[in-house]
């Protein structure tokens, strides 16, 4: 006698996976953006930019604290990147403007981009705190620096701050701005062997001069 075939169980599919989360905006902004469309400026390729992001947390640049906690450095950073696309030059100690160098040039990517690229517009929603200055990146900032890949800010040491603390300071700027340009810094050459040698030399001779005996004679 025959066996029965089992009933045929119905034809379904494997739940699809869920989605990865999103990064926070934030998070997501140390990601290398998209290359920009083609006909709006020099090509990169996707490897060249993993590497110039890996360079970035090699050198530590992406984890300075900057002797904050995480939402306050995030914050400061915001606030600082909002001052430098409305001014397009801003002063602030040495750190602060080395950390926020890598920030300004990445922003200025995503301007490349266009006001019609989704990530492009949020990522300009939250770097910059003042909404106004949103067409200032699109429409001048990123058009200044088409034809250019990188090297859009300038980064320049300052003499230190005058109180107790002496901190480092620096001006950091886009280039191309209409501000008069700084001027260089002086180069210190007090401090090198042969004038350290000449200097000593001479603060013997005035001593010897001054002794009561008067200088040694030859």
């Amino acid at each position: 006698m025959r066996r029965p075939a089992p009933p045929s169980l119905p034809d379904t599919q494997a739940p699809p996976p869920p989605p990865p989360p999103s990064l926070p905006v934030w998070l997501s902004f140390l990601s290398p953006p998209p290359p920009p469309p083609s006909g709006s400026g020099p090509e990169v390729s996707a490897g060249a930019m993993r590497l110039s992001a890996a360079r970035a947390v090699s050198h530590g640049r992406v984890f300075r604290r900057l002797g904050l906690g995480p939402e306050s450095r995030i914050n400061l950073l915001r606030n600082l990147l909002t001052g430098l696309v409305r001014h397009e030059r801003i002063e602030t100690t040495w750190a602060r403007a080395d950390e926020l160098q890598g920030y300004a040039e990445r922003i200025i990517d995503y301007g490349k981009l266009g006001d019609t690229n989704e990530k492009a517009m949020r990522m300009a929603d939250f770097w910059l705190t003042e909404k106004d200055l949103i067409p200032k990146l699109f429409q001048t900032l990123a058009p200044r620096f088409r034809d250019q890949q990188g090297n859009y800010t300038l980064l320049q040491r300052i003499p230190n701050r005058s109180n107790l603390d002496r901190a480092k300071m620096a001006v950091i700027e886009y280039r191309g701005n209409a501000l008069p340009p700084l001027p260089l810094p002086r180069k210190d050459v007090n401090g090198t062997l042969l004038n350290q040698l000449l200097w000593g030399y001479r603060q013997d001779l005035a001593d010897a001069k001054s002794s009561p005996g008067g200088p040694p004679g030859p």
